[in-house]
């Protein structure tokens, strides 16, 4: 298994227990040794009584090194948190940290509480987890974070009383129009929301490859719906398939309906998985995406390449010059 965050020349073998909320976190909320009662629906819908989720794709030096100060920020606002009850304007001392340990603890749950559609993990882009293992900043082009505060009285929190809310609350859902995924976290009179891209930026590409772009074939993909519909439904289920092996393009080759036991016209779609090398410069605009992307979004973007290490800066020089040509 490899690990989550798939870092290279960093990841180790040795896989880890990740808690989906800091053990610290818990331990603010619930006391130590953690008490607490949890509910779900991957549990059946049953109660859980001292039940710490966890999951299993994290390795010890992402765990233990580079995300263990997201933990403790993540402690640091539990306990702002306990202090700060039934005060209205909740102040959040909010920082790159913080907002790490938020990011990270959402990304945790979307690969607990999957898709419903695909029973799969909602992809997460790889510079995203760079940036969250590197302790850089998440820019806003990448993804988007709302907040708000919960209304509250002392018997919110109370076990004992039939009016009280759960400590911690998370749900996701696919916004299919928008091509976005809405995940939503509360702890405790703090809600957060994050928007993400559902299909992880997979470029698509039909019956060819344009020649500026450097790719790799990694892999075949054939997908046929065994009932009615459209081909937008396994053109969508390429872009997933393209997540979940790894790839970052695909190349659809043939599309269209066949008949099938089931039906007359069933939609299937048919290609080639793709590794492309220069994909974050691809997103500039040097393809299709370039329509839908003003001048200053694509210098933004490539500022933020050359300030991650991604090109270099002759490349930043050559690709800013060509847009800024365009003017």
């Amino acid at each position: 298994m490899a690990c989550f965050y798939n870092q290279e020349k960093h990841c180790t073998e040795k896989m880890t227990r990740e808690h989906i909320v800091s053990a610290s976190v818990l331990k603010v909320a619930f006391g130590d040794p953690i008490r607490n009662i949890s509910r779900a629906d991957m549990f059946g819908s049953k109660y859980l009584v001292d039940h710490e989720a966890v999951v299993k794709d994290v390795c010890d030096k992402c765990n233990n090194v580079s995300l263990s100060p997201y933990d403790g920020a993540g402690k640091k606002l539990a306990k702002h948190l306990e202090d700060n009850k039934n005060i209205t304007p909740l102040k959040i001392p909010f920082d790159n940290e913080i907002l790490g340990w938020i990011l990270k603890t959402h990304f945790n749950y979307t690969r607990v509480i999957k898709d419903v559609e695909t029973n799969e993990a909602y992809p997460i882009k790889q510079s995203i987890k760079n940036n969250l293992i590197k302790s850089r900043a998440v820019s806003s082009d990448q993804i988007a974070l709302y907040v708000q505060q919960w209304e509250e009285g002392d018997q919110f929190w109370d076990a004992e009383n039939p009016e009280n809310m759960h400590y911690l609350q998370y749900r996701s859902i696919r916004l299919r129009n928008q091509e976005m995924v809405m995940s939503n976290f509360r702890i405790r009179q703090f809600d957060t929301m994050i928007f993400f891209p559902s299909n992880g930026e997979v470029l698509i590409y039909k019956n060819s490859i344009p020649k500026n772009v450097n790719s790799i074939i990694i892999g075949d993909f054939v997908l046929q719906k065994q009932w009615y519909g459209g081909t937008n439904e396994t053109g969508n289920s390429a872009i997933r398939e393209a997540a979940k092996k790894g790839a970052n393009g695909i190349l659809i080759e043939k599309q269209g309906h066949r008949v099938t036991g089931w039906s007359w016209a069933s939609p299937y779609t048919e290609g080639k998985l793709l590794w492309i090398e220069n994909h974050d410069i691809i997103l500039l605009g040097d393809n299709e995406v370039k329509e839908n992307k003003t001048i200053e979004e694509r210098l933004k973007r490539l500022e933020l390449l050359f300030e991650s290490q991604k090109i270099t800066k002759e490349e930043f020089s050559k690709q800013r010059v060509k847009i800024l040509n365009e003017l």
